[in-house]
């Protein structure tokens, strides 16, 4: 994530690509004290297929990643948890959604 040099004021924006997704994220955050918060939304949504190519997926809506955490100053590193909410299809009673949760953890090189 390219946010580090914009943390003075509390807020993060900025873009972020890392890992299979072609196109970078856009990201909305904020550090207080040693708390952080920050959600990654990318442009186009990709499916990961059996022969390792990334495919366009074509959903109601864009899956929001969220992430919470904290800076581990002995560390000098941030660490926390992430949830991304996907939209499966819909249901006979709306949406379906998944949810899945993991663990972070963010440094300077």
């Amino acid at each position: 994530m390219k946010c580090w040099k914009k943390v003075s004021s509390g807020h993060l924006p900025g873009a972020g690509r890392t890992g299979n997704e072609p196109l970078p994220a856009s990201i909305q955050g904020y550090i207080d004290g040693t708390k952080i918060h920050f959600t990654k939304e990318y442009p186009v949504d990709y499916i990961l297929e059996d022969d390792g190519k990334m495919e366009p997926e074509k959903l109601s809506r864009k899956p929001l990643l969220i992430y919470d955490g904290e800076y581990h100053k002995a560390e000098q590193i941030f660490k926390g948890v992430w949830e991304i909410e996907i939209s499966t299809g819909p249901s006979l009673t709306g949406e379906e959604l998944s949810i899945c949760t993991g663990s972070w953890e963010m440094a300077r090189p």
